[in-house]
């Protein structure tokens, strides 16, 4: 993704990478992807946000605060960019944090028991079950789209190539960082966290411990506070502060990464022109506020759906995975096209990997998109999925093809030809 970002740097991220290497119709079928995680992504953090705040304000109704929180940040992100982004910066930074004071606090405690990351028993009625893998060589399949989550918008960063000073020195450089905190942040949450005393009793009676009781939390951080501080006390509430805020990361961020797929989808010709026009602060507004009430339909449909006891974020989360690795396999067959049909393009970035990277990226992308077809409880919103592509791939032979922008803009060479500026 760095060496492609550095050689081709439009504002459409993988969109560009892919029209670029596989023309109009792969371009698309992957903005359309990228476009879609992006607002459940939205989705997820709406949720999940409102299900802490809820822990703290019972009394009010959660799509309030989906709203509330939505509408706040993307009036934000529309009328003040630069400082939704300076704000995105210092949130993010919160929540570092914040997974250090978690992290710290677990291992100044003196509660580590990493016994507790085998309490979840083993599953009745799989064969190679174990308290190691208690859903056997199966299970691994359905930690995929988990594991993957750690990880995910990360491909975000691409978006920002038109309006980075230097996108081609510094972009390869924030995503490698960006990867390198992700991976030590990820290994020591998912290391510790499993390995202090949460204690969840269920309806039957059964007082779940350590990896067995996380397993049915919706709020494991704030699980892990409640160990580390007690449910109470200024320290715990100073931290459960800072907890909200933290989930507040990804609200700036998803606003302007689907806002800036949208536009280059309209820029382009795909989807109607008027999510292409810009505001007076140059932000694609109308895209940013379409996509918007966009993610909030799509959580409030899915909780309306499922009634009381659906689990609104794990679907969210699945389906925003699926979009993902399908947009994670284009890429990186992109990758080996462009390496082949383009050996001379410009790449000032260079993988280490290579295309040995790549054949790997698409084995193990592949590998994730058939796991989500393997767990039964993601099989319906991974259904969902499949009839969005669906459509979405009948709207462009009807309507989209007659009037797609033939000479667009990511299929220049910008070492050679820049791009102009957008309006």
């Amino acid at each position: 993704m760095a060496e492609l970002t550095a050689a081709l740097p439009h504002a459409g991220g993988f969109y560009a990478f892919v029209r670029s290497a596989f023309g109009p119709l792969g371009g698309y079928l992957c903005g359309m992807a990228e476009l879609a995680e992006y607002i459940l992504i939205m989705g997820v953090g709406v949720y999940y946000v409102g299900d802490l705040v809820k822990i703290y304000v019972a009394w009010l109704p959660e799509p309030i605060f989906w709203v509330f929180f939505t509408g706040s940040f993307t009036f934000l992100a529309v009328r003040f960019p630069e400082t939704s982004m300076r704000l995105n910066l210092w949130i993010a930074w919160v929540a570092v944090a914040m997974l250090g004071v978690l992290c710290l606090g677990i291992l100044l405690s003196g509660k580590v028991d990493v016994g507790l990351w085998l309490t979840v028993p083993p599953m009745a009625g799989v064969a190679d079950a174990s308290p190691v893998l208690p859903g056997g060589g199966r299970g691994i399949l359905g930690a995929m789209p988990y594991a993957i989550w750690f990880f995910l918008a990360l491909e975000a960063m691409p978006l920002a190539a038109e309006e980075a000073k230097d996108p081609v020195r510094d972009l390869p450089k924030a995503m490698v960082t960006a990867m390198a905190m992700l991976s030590g942040l990820a290994i020591f949450v998912l290391i510790l966290n499993p390995a202090i005393p949460v204690e969840v009793i269920t309806p039957e009676g059964e007082v779940l411990r350590g990896a067995a009781a996380l397993a049915t939390s919706s709020q494991p951080f704030d699980d892990g506070l409640n160990v580390v501080f007690g449910p109470a006390g200024f320290w715990r509430q100073a931290a459960g502060v800072g907890a909200i805020l933290a989930s507040f990361t990804g609200y700036p961020a998803c606003i302007y990464a689907y806002s800036r797929v949208c536009f280059a989808l309209s820029r382009a010709g795909y989807l109607p022109p008027a999510l292409s026009v810009t505001n007076a602060q140059r932000v694609p507004a109308r895209a940013a506020i379409v996509c918007g009430v966009l993610a909030l339909g799509i959580t409030e449909a899915i909780q309306l759906v499922g009634g009381e006891e659906t689990d609104a974020g794990l679907a969210l989360i699945v389906m925003s995975v699926v979009c993902a690795v399908v947009t994670y396999v284009l890429v990186m067959a992109s990758y080996i096209q462009l390496r082949r049909s383009r050996p001379n393009l410009p790449r000032p970035y260079r993988s280490p990997f290579g295309l040995a990277g790549a054949f790997g990226g698409t084995a193990l992308a592949t590998l994730a998109l058939v796991s989500t077809f393997v767990e039964p409880t993601y099989r319906l919103a991974v259904g969902g999925m499949v009839v969005f592509l669906g459509l979405a791939v009948a709207y462009f032979f009807l309507v989209s093809r007659r009037q797609v922008v033939e000479e667009a803009i990511e299929e220049t060479d910008p070492q050679e030809d820049p791009p102009s500026e957008a309006v």
